[in-house]
C-alpha cells in the first residue's frame, strides 16, 4: 500500500509541475492577426520581438498581436523573415510583456519524448494547449514527410524549404496553431508549430526545429508578395472560416473542420490503395454494387482534446443533448449517436454504450451481420483499437451500424440507426446509395493518427 501511494503522489506531482509549465509557456504567447488570417505568435528573447510563422502572415504591412496577459491588440512590424524555415520576427511598436522564452531555453529532443503547446484554435479566441509524442522519421527534412501532392504544394508556395529539419508531432496540429511554441515537459522549445497533412478524415503534424530560431537574428529574405494564396499543408486559419459549427457537452468540444468528398479524403488518406481492415473491404463491395460513391461529400467533425473524429454526411447537424452527441435525417429515419468518455475501464463503457443503444431502439435481440462486422477488433500501431459491427432487427424493421473505438483512457463509440431501412427477403438495403453514404461515415469516423 506505501508503495502504490508513493506511486501515485509521484505522479501528482509530476502531473502538476507539467501543469505549471504549461502555464508559464501560455504567459508567453500571443494571437496573431494579418489580412485575413489568424494564427499564434509567442514572445522570444524579450518582451519586445515575437516569434510566428511566415506563411499566416496576410498582408505584411497590416500584422496586430493579441497580448492574453493585457487583454489588448498591438500593432507590429515585421522584422526578419525566412523563407526556407517559414519563420518571421516580429517587433512590437507601443507593447511589451513580461514573460518570454529565451535562448537558453532551446533543446534538441529524442524519439517518443512527450511535448506541448498552447495556441489558438481556429476561431476560438481563448489559448488552448495540446500534448503530442515526438515521431520517427527516416530523413528528419521536410520532403521526408510529404507525399508527393503536399510537396508540389510547398514548391509551388515557395517556402518553407523542402530540406528544412523538423520534428515529426504524433498527433493533431490544429489551424491556428502556426506559430506557437513546441515545448518538452522541461520547458525546453524544441520547435515552432508549423504544419500538417491531411490523413484522410485524420491528420499529421510537424514542427520546425528550434535550431531554426538562432537562424532568424541573421536572415534577409523579402517578404514573397506572390505567394499569399491560402496553403492546405500548412495551419493558419482564414477570417473566413471563423464561423465553423462546434458543439459542446460542456467536457469536450466537436468543431467543423473541414468538408470533403470521399475522392479527396481518399487523395490524402490513401483507401483505394491500402487495405487496412474494414474500409478497402466496403469499398470493393460497393464497387461490386456499381455505386458510385466518388462524390459522396463528408462534413468532418474534430474533438481536439482526444482525437476523435466524426465523419457526418454533408449537411447534417451535429447535436448533443444530456452529454451525448447525437445527428438524425430531417425525417428521423437515421440517428446517429455519439458517445465520447473518459474511462479507466473502456471495456465496461463499451458495454455500457451497447446497454444504452438497446433501451434506446426498443430492440433487446440484435442479430449479426457478419458481412459488415470485424471478426475481431483492429488493434493500430498508435494504440487504437476500433471493433466496427453491424446488426439487423426484423421487428421492428431495424438497422444498426456500431464503431467502438479506445485510445489510451477515452472510449469513442459511435451508432448509427437505420428505421424501416432494411428489405428482409433479399437482405439487403432497401436504398443502396443512401445506406453506402452512411456506412462509409462509419468507417470514416475514428482516432486521429
Amino acid at each position: 500500500m506505501r508503495i502504490i501511494l508513493f506511486v501515485l503522489i509521484t505522479l501528482l506531482s509530476l502531473s502538476n509541475a507539467h501543469s505549471g509549465i504549461k502555464e508559464e509557456v501560455s504567459k508567453t504567447i500571443v494571437r496573431v492577426k494579418s489580412g485575413n488570417k489568424f494564427s499564434t505568435g509567442f514572445f522570444f528573447e524579450s518582451g519586445k520581438q515575437i516569434i510566428a510563422t511566415l506563411h499566416s502572415i496576410g498582408n505584411p504591412n497590416q500584422i496586430e498581436v493579441y497580448l492574453p496577459s493585457q487583454k489588448s491588440w498591438c500593432n507590429v512590424q515585421l522584422s526578419r523573415i525566412s523563407k526556407k524555415s517559414d519563420l518571421v520576427l516580429l517587433s512590437l511598436k507601443n507593447c511589451e510583456s513580461d514573460h518570454y522564452l529565451k535562448t537558453e531555453n532551446i533543446a534538441k529532443t529524442t524519439i517518443d519524448s512527450k511535448v506541448f503547446t498552447v495556441g489558438y484554435y481556429g476561431s476560438n479566441d481563448k489559448y488552448q494547449d495540446r500534448d503530442f509524442t515526438v515521431g520517427l522519421i527516416e530523413g528528419k527534412r521536410l520532403k521526408d514527410l510529404l507525399e508527393a501532392s503536399a510537396e508540389q504544394e510547398i514548391r509551388s508556395l515557395g517556402f518553407p524549404s523542402l530540406d528544412t529539419e523538423i520534428v515529426y508531432l504524433k498527433g493533431q496540429l490544429l489551424h491556428g496553431f502556426s506559430g506557437s511554441p513546441i515545448v518538452d515537459l522541461n520547458g525546453k522549445i524544441i520547435g515552432v508549430a508549423d504544419g500538417g497533412l491531411e490523413n484522410g478524415a485524420a491528420g499529421i503534424s510537424w514542427c520546425i526545429t528550434s535550431s531554426a530560431l538562432k537562424e532568424l537574428k541573421y536572415a534577409t529574405d523579402t517578404f514573397p508578395v506572390n505567394s499569399l494564396q491560402k496553403v492546405n499543408t500548412l495551419f493558419a486559419e482564414e477570417i473566413a472560416a471563423s464561423n465553423a459549427k462546434s458543439i459542446s457537452n460542456g467536457q469536450f468540444t466537436f468543431q467543423l473542420i473541414k468538408s470533403r468528398t470521399f475522392d479527396e479524403l481518399n487523395a490524402t488518406g490513401n483507401y483505394t490503395e491500402y487495405p487496412e481492415m474494414g474500409m478497402y473491404q466496403v469499398l470493393q463491395a460497393l464497387d461490386q454494387e456499381g455505386i458510385v460513391y466518388s462524390n459522396f461529400s463528408f462534413d468532418i467533425y474534430l474533438e481536439a482534446t482526444t482525437g476523435a473524429t466524426i465523419a457526418l454526411p454533408k449537411g447534417m447537424e451535429l447535436k448533443q443533448e444530456d452529454g451525448l452527441f447525437y445527428a438524425t435525417t430531417y425525417d428521423n429515419q437515421i440517428v446517429i449517436l455519439i458517445a465520447l468518455y473518459e474511462t479507466y475501464d473502456v471495456q465496461q463503457m463499451s458495454l455500457e454504450f451497447e446497454n444504452m443503444l438497446q433501451a434506446a431502439t426498443g430492440v433487446y435481440s440484435w442479430q449479426l451481420d457478419s458481412r459488415m462486422s470485424f471478426l475481431i477488433p483492429y488493434y493500430r500501431p498508435d494504440n487504437v483499437v476500433i471493433n466496427r459491427k453491424a446488426f439487423f432487427n426484423y421487428q421492428p424493421n431495424r438497422y444498426l451500424l456500431e464503431a467502438l473505438a479506445a485510445k489510451d483512457y477515452t472510449f469513442f463509440g459511435v451508432a448509427m440507426i437505420f428505421k424501416e431501412a432494411f428489405d428482409f427477403n433479399s437482405y439487403e438495403f432497401i436504398d443502396d446509395n443512401l445506406a453506402a453514404q452512411y456506412i462509409l461515415a462509419q468507417q470514416l469516423t475514428t482516432f486521429t493518427n
